[in-house]
């Protein structure tokens, strides 16, 4: 509310006392009615009218100049009351603000449905089909959860309300809710908030389009939004706690108020702003400086479907829905054209009428979001993974002020700004997390400054694990990466999964294999393992091809080239699993050894042991008889490389194999004949 002094009230009644009081046409035409008499302020209740009058500075000599009399002075108060009995409002008629979405500007009318009842133009659901779009679904959910918010409450049941008789402009900190049930009036289920734009001369405006409900239309209900630029909530113990430094709120917040009266008919709306005043802080009324075409309001003077669940119906009855919508920019900037608003808490709140010293009822939950409305908009904080930035100032001068120049420039931290005068520019953190400051100078003479914090994200600490070896023998290993909360491997060829943290790899050649971690804030980092792949056979020899006879009856075989062999078949061996075995092979035999290298790979190599044991062909020669003329014989044996004769007696010799034989009497002899392998056979 605005705080006009005695004097200053005083003063205005006199003045439309002599220029004729205005013509009730004149009044609602304007929409105005005069402030309260005596102005109510929670944090001076204890205030009598003496103390305010002296406050506002109004001289005891000047009060006499007006009131001659005790009469004269009930009189005149009794023309203020009729007069000038509440304070100013603003009674705004339906119409369609010309934003960019949805789709054909908002439809301001008290029904929810684009396309209804004009084709083409848009509003919070979807309707018949046209041109106009919505910003909910038929659901209510958001279309675009970043612009459009729908709050709900419980209703006609206990439930968070405020206790303890607390008013609209109290420090929030002192609020107190309980759970119990709410006058019909001023229960609420359902409230809507959409953030939008409009080009308007070259220049973007920013709108808010707001609406809520209320469960019954039996007498007059106000319905605060309030905009806050610090957090701000609703505790579960029954208590708020708001981080405002400016007697809980901070200086600039805005409160924009509608009424649904008891009659129905035109939406009343009212814009407050917290500031100092008097020496405390509290909401200005700042009705008045709504420029016009900046607000459109309106009730929904018949039934109106709705397709979410309003009260647990499908439809408002009359007068139980309000909706409105605001030029933020053209409003605030007529309020203070060098106004910048970075709203923190959107809060919802009844009331049971527009006095400073009405109750507060029915709340939603308070709901943080992170907007900028104003002269300067830094844009959104960022925190992402990579070092360079993008950020991107946007100027909006109140309307007739026209921008000057931009600045970007580093608070805290360290970056590099490409372009300091630009309207966007990339930046080079350094140091995160850096803070910038654009600032907003303007032909008005407005120095307006947004901050805007860049953060960079740690990337992950990956570990793609120690490099391993495979072989012959470990055909495969088990990958082990850790730091992140997930992992993605290339190449793919040769893993069991390329997105878990443990494949196994089982590459045919050696592989670097590398992992993609990715850390919990969503920020990547690579690291590499080496798969060695060792299969290379081992070099098997399994020595030179032997034979062996009547008189070389075993042989040692030989095998080299690997660490482990194994020789088969087993017959005639002396061990199977040895490099030197001793063969005896009864006949000849080809023993394979298999040669196993350090690696675990194998090859084979064979010998082939000859066994020759093939008797000669012995032949003693014919049998002969010697007498006293012939006396002696030459025995001639053959079939072999030597010879043994038995018995020696009337043998010239017994090593040769034509010995002369001259024996006394009879005698048989034996030759015993070796062959070239050793073997001996007789005749």
């Amino acid at each position: 509310m605005e705080k006009n002094s005695l004097l200053t009230f005083f003063e205005i009644l006199s003045g439309k006392i002599k220029c004729c009081i205005l013509s009730k046409n004149t009044i609602s035409t304007l929409g105005i009615k005069t402030p309260n008499l005596f102005y109510f302020n929670p944090q001076s209740q204890n205030m009598d009218f003496t103390k305010r009058y002296y406050h506002n500075s109004v001289s005891k000599s000047r009060f006499e100049e007006l009131f001659f009399s005790f009469g004269n002075l009930m009189v005149f108060l009794s023309v203020c009351f009729l007069f000038f009995s509440t304070q100013i409002n603003a009674q705004v008629l339906p119409g369609i603000a010309t934003v960019n979405t949805p789709a054909g500007g908002f439809q301001i009318e008290g029904d929810l449905q684009a396309n209804t009842p004009v084709s083409g133009k848009g509003d919070w659901l979807p309707g018949i089909s046209g041109g106009g779009g919505n910003v909910l679904t038929t659901a209510g959910a958001p279309v675009n959860t970043l612009t459009t918010f729908h709050l709900t409450d419980l209703y006609n049941t206990s439930e968070n309300n405020f206790s303890g008789g607390k008013k609209f402009n109290d420090n929030p900190n002192i609020w107190t809710w309980t759970n119990n049930g709410a006058l019909g009036k001023c229960d609420i289920n359902n409230a809507l908030f959409h953030f939008t734009t409009s080009n308007v001369g070259g220049i973007i405006h920013t709108w808010l389009i707001v609406a809520a409900d209320r469960r019954s239309n039996s007498g007059n209900a106000y319905i605060d939004f309030e905009l806050l630029q610090n957090t701000m909530t609703d505790n579960p113990n029954g208590t708020f706690s708001s981080a405002g430094p400016n007697n809980g709120r901070t200086k600039g917040d805005i409160l924009l108020t509608l009424a649904l009266t008891n009659g129905g008919g035109a939406a009343e709306f009212f814009v407050n702003k917290w500031d100092l005043t008097g020496g405390i802080y509290d909401y200005v009324d700042k009705t008045s400086s709504s420029p016009a075409g900046s607000v459109y309001a309106s009730t929904n003077a018949g039934t109106v479907p709705v397709s979410f669940s309003a009260f647990g119906l499908n439809q408002y009855s009359s007068n139980l829905f309000v909706e409105a919508a605001i030029d933020l920019t053209a409003l605030l900037g007529a309020i203070d054209p060098c106004t910048s608003l970075g709203v923190k808490t959107l809060f919802i709140k009844t009331k049971t009428s527009q006095s400073p010293t009405a109750t507060i009822v029915d709340f939603i939950n308070a709901k943080q979001v992170s907007l900028q409305i104003g002269v300067a908009n830094a844009g959104q904080d960022q925190s992402q993974c990579g070092s360079v930035f993008s950020v991107t100032g946007v100027a909006t001068p109140s309307p007739g002020d026209v921008i000057s120049s931009t600045t970007w420039s580093v608070v805290s931290g360290t970056a590099t700004i490409a372009a300091n005068s630009a309207l966007t520019s990339n930046v080079t953190v350094t140091g995160s997390p850096a803070t910038l400051r654009f600032t907003v100078k303007t032909a008005f003479g407005c120095i307006v400054s947004d901050d805007v914090v860049l953060t960079v994200l740690p990337p992950p600490i990956p570990n793609a694990g120690s490099d391993v070896t495979i072989n012959c023998t470990t055909t495969s290993a088990t990958l082990g990466a850790s730091g992140g909360v997930s992992y993605s491997w290339s190449p793919a060829a040769g893993l069991s999964a390329t997105n878990i943290a443990n494949p196994v790899a089982s590459p045919t050649a050696t592989t670097t294999y590398t992992v993609t971690v990715t850390g919990a804030n969503g920020c990547t980092k690579t690291d590499d393992v080496i798969v060695t792949v060792d299969k290379a056979l081992p070099i098997a020899n399994a020595g030179s091809d032997v034979t062996i006879n009547c008189t070389t009856t075993s042989t040692t075989l030989g095998a080299s080239g690997g660490v482990s062999y194994s020789w088969s078949p087993a017959a005639g061996l002396s061990a199977t699993n040895i490099a030197n075995p001793v063969a005896s092979p009864t006949a000849t035999t080809t023993y394979t050894v298999t040669v196993t290298g350090a690696n675990g790979c194998t090859k084979t190599d064979d010998v082939i042991v000859t066994v020759d044991k093939v008797l000669p062909v012995a032949n003693a020669g014919s049998d002969v008889t010697i007498n006293c003329t012939t006396t002696s014989t030459t025995l001639g044996a053959s079939g072999g490389v030597s010879y043994s004769w038995s018995p020696a007696a009337g043998l010239s010799a017994t090593n040769i194999a034509n010995p002369v034989a001259s024996p006394a009497a009879t005698t048989t002899y034996t030759v015993t004949v070796t062959g070239a392998n050793g073997c001996t056979k007789t005749d």
